[in-house]
């Protein structure tokens, strides 16, 4: 009998923020972030850990193959690109919204994906234009 993957919806420790910061970073997740900017680990974890009232990450054996987090009422979302199609994004989005109905995702014009994802789990979209991006 093959023993199912242990999967989990977790708060966000100090451990997942480098994993997290790599999922953030990613070519195909950063393109959909309004902040593109490349962080340190350190940067990482200092802002995930002054904003981790509101994150939480979901745990494929103990490691973040998603994450979702709000700050103010800005929603965002990602996951791991080699766990894409799976529900992750709209399993962390029904959790997060849960205690902040009032959350709404901010998200490029390009993201039609990202769109359609949170319009499927009835989240507030506010779309708007790109940022000016400054050299990291």
């Amino acid at each position: 009998m093959t023993q199912q993957p242990r999967l989990s919806i977790s708060d966000v420790k100090p451990e997942h923020c480098r994993p997290i910061r790599r999922m953030r970073s990613h070519p195909s997740n950063r393109a959909g972030f309004l902040d593109q900017r490349s962080s340190s680990d350190a940067d990482q974890e200092r802002y995930m850990v002054a904003n981790a009232a509101n994150d939480i990450a979901y745990l494929l054996e103990g490691e973040p193959v998603g994450h979702a987090g709000v700050i103010g009422d800005d929603l965002r979302v990602c996951a791991d690109p080699d766990f894409r199609e799976q529900g992750i994004g709209a399993l962390l989005l029904q959790e997060i919204v849960r205690p902040i109905p009032d959350a709404r995702a901010k998200i490029l014009r390009r993201s039609e994906a990202r769109q359609a994802l949170f319009e499927r789990c009835c989240v507030p979209v506010e779309v708007i234009a790109p940022l000016p991006q400054t050299p990291s």
